[in-house]
């Protein structure tokens, strides 16, 4: 088995980035200065995130990484995010409240006139943790024990031979991009992932934690921001477990270091 692609998602739930290579430390895959889910859209009002399942056109804020740094194009025009100084204060993403700092007024009016509601950009604050729960802990303040602004876990991996057999039942192929994974791996055998327990790839350990139960988002084109019904209703009707739709399985690194496209992923 062997990575075929590699994936960023600088701002939750807008467009992602395909690399050929990313760090793994503490929080998570990084480019430069740049995190998988680094930063997220707040809603302003009420101190919440945004994300595709009520905004699909989230899916066109595209995300670049400029000198190491993170670069938005918001309705075609270009915005550096230089990640200084700025107002903290508690914002919460699922049941975590964190303390996250402001990313400034000018990229915030883009983004609120795009999306029609006041929005801002933040990351989260310099000495902020989200930790991993208890269970799926293994090392506390370790490597893969915290994250970001993902909904669960450091990373998702998904595989080839599982879409195939989703595109084989579907009335029309989806491609990889609508699961949003970081590490995609080829691999001709459907849902073989469900049983793994770790993997090594490169230097990089990795315990495969639990399986992501999916929502609306996969029904809409990371291209065009349109939204449909599938493929979710394909593939609730044979990936069904106690209310909960699964494809692809979260990942929580045990080391640091690089993993790159074409590294072989090795069971343990």
């Amino acid at each position: 088995m062997k990575i075929i692609s590699l994936h960023l998602y600088p701002v939750k739930s807008c467009a992602g980035l395909d690399v050929d290579s990313f760090q793994l430390d503490d929080r998570g895959p990084v480019v430069g200065a740049v995190h998988d889910r680094g930063w997220m859209i707040m809603d302003e009002a009420n101190k919440v995130f945004l994300s595709q399942r009520n905004y699909p056109q989230m899916t066109q804020i595209k995300p670049s990484i400029h000198e190491g740094k993170l670069r938005l194009e918001v309705s075609g025009r270009q915005y550096d995010i230089k990640s200084g100084p700025g107002e903290n204060f508690a914002a919460a993403i699922w049941d975590s409240v964190c303390q996250v700092t402001d990313e400034g007024d000018e990229i915030a009016r883009a983004l609120s006139d795009f999306l029609e509601v006041d929005v801002r950009l933040v990351r989260m604050a310099d000495g902020c943790e989200r930790p991993l729960s208890e269970k799926y802990q293994t090392a506390p303040g370790g490597p893969g024990s915290q994250t970001l602004f993902a909904d669960a876990m450091p990373l998702l991996l998904t595989t080839t031979g599982s879409l195939e057999e989703l595109n084989r039942r579907t009335p029309a192929p989806v491609p990889m991009n609508r699961f949003r994974a970081n590490v995609v791996v080829s691999l001709d055998e459907a849902f073989a992932e469900d049983g793994w327990s770790k993997l090594m790839i490169a230097s990089v350990s990795f315990r495969v934690t639990k399986a992501c139960a999916r929502c609306v988002i996969v029904n809409t084109d990371q291209v065009s921001g349109q939204r449909g019904v599938e493929p979710l209703k394909t593939l609730a009707s044979f990936r069904r477990q106690t209310n909960k739709v699964l494809f692809g399985q979260y990942l929580a690194h045990e080391s640091t270091g690089e993993i790159r496209v074409g590294d072989t992923v090795a069971l343990v």
